[in-house]
């Protein structure tokens, strides 16, 4: 199954459609590197948005929020 489709399903079964970056790697057993590809791919630009920490001294972690606007 395409890394993308896993990534909508695994983000639809979370809290607010967001995880982190650490979790969804782990959850998909994917590399981050596949995770960043796919999610700048043009193709998927609508989809997903990383979210980065704040550089205002408080630690964080990345975190990818899905985007995707379904009408019914």
């Amino acid at each position: 199954m395409d890394i993308a489709l896993r990534l909508i399903e695994h983000l639809l079964g979370t809290t607010f459609s967001i995880d982190k970056v650490d979790s969804i790697i782990n959850q998909l057993n994917i590399s981050k590197d596949q995770l960043l590809q796919t999610i700048n791919d043009d193709q998927y630009t609508d989809f997903f948005q990383l979210l980065r920490p704040s550089k205002n001294g408080n630690q964080g972690s990345e975190k990818i929020a899905l985007t995707l606007d379904v009408s019914i």
